[in-house]
Formats: structure tokens, sequence, C-alpha cells
């Protein structure tokens, strides 16, 4: 991807797939991988490998139902996922590593799973401020999203951060 793009934008569509594909960004001044916004439901990303990016490897806001299985996102400028008001999300056999902030952010994000990640050496810059995984809000609420059967180390922060104290149901 050249300057300032994103490898895939979807916004607003019900039930897109992507799979099989290398996504790669030119550093800090590329977009996003794949962003997915507006209300978008059941999304699924697939056996990707989404690397290089100048902000997040995969970015969904606004979406419920979204599925990553298989994919390999490392080495983005920013967060490896970020997840912005998704909920009922499945997150399964992901490798998200070495990207400068976060593995996986979820912020405003409920009833999501993360099962068989391997989420190893994010915060690469080592700036002891990101985590493996960290969960907040800042609006609703980041409630009942379960962690389990995950790799997660070698982080520079925390492996996992519930990083609001009233994020509740948490496992």
């Amino acid at each position: 991807a050249t300057a300032a793009k994103h490898g895939f934008e979807i916004n607003g569509k019900t039930g897109v797939r992507i799979s099989n594909l290398k996504l790669t960004g030119t550093g800090a001044s590329t977009g996003l991988g794949v962003y997915a916004y507006g209300t978008s439901t059941d999304l699924k990303l697939d056996h990707l490998t989404i690397t290089n990016w100048g902000y997040h490897g995969v970015s969904i806001a606004s979406s419920d139902y979204p599925v990553l299985f298989g994919n390999r996102i490392y080495s983005n400028v920013r967060n490896g996922v970020n997840l912005d008001t998704v909920n009922y999300g499945r997150f399964l056999g992901n490798k998200g590593n070495t990207n400068t902030r976060h593995g996986f952010w979820m912020e405003d994000s409920s009833y999501n799973i993360l099962s068989g990640n391997m989420i190893v050496g994010n915060d690469s810059a080592n700036a002891a401020t990101y985590d493996g995984v960290n969960i907040n809000h800042s609006g609703a609420t980041s409630d009942y999203n379960q962690i389990v059967n995950n790799t997660i180390s070698d982080n520079d922060r925390y492996e996992i951060n519930i990083s609001t104290a009233s994020c509740t149901g948490n496992i």
C-alpha cells in the first residue's frame, strides 16, 4: 500500500470475508491494514498476514459478531488489533506480536472471546506503556469478555491489563 491508504476499508457492510492474503503497509505513513466501521456486522478475517501498517493492523469500530481466525498480525506501528465498540466477537488462533503498542486493544467492547491466540512481544519500542491485551472504556462498558487458553508473554508492560476499574465480569 502507498502512503495514507488502507489495505481494505469496509463501511457499514454485512457478511464480508477477507481470506488468504498478505497485506503489507509501507510503515509510519500508511493507514490501517483492515478498517471496518459504521455498524459492520459478521466480518470474517482469516488466514491473513498483516504487517507494517502505520496505524493498526486491524481496526474494527462499531461492529458486532466479527471473527478473526488464524491471522498473523505483527510489526504494526500502533496496535495489532484495535477494537472500539465491538461486541460478540470471536478472536481465535491469531498471532499478534511485535506491534509497537498493544497486541489487542479493546475499548467499549463487550461479550468478546479471545482464545488460542499467541500475543507476544508487543510494546516493541519498550516504552513500558502498552500491553499484550488491554481492556478499557471511555464511554460505554467493556464487560464480560473472555480471555482463555492464550499464550501471552514478553509484552513490555502487562500481559493482560483491565485498565478501567468499572469494567466488570471479564474472565
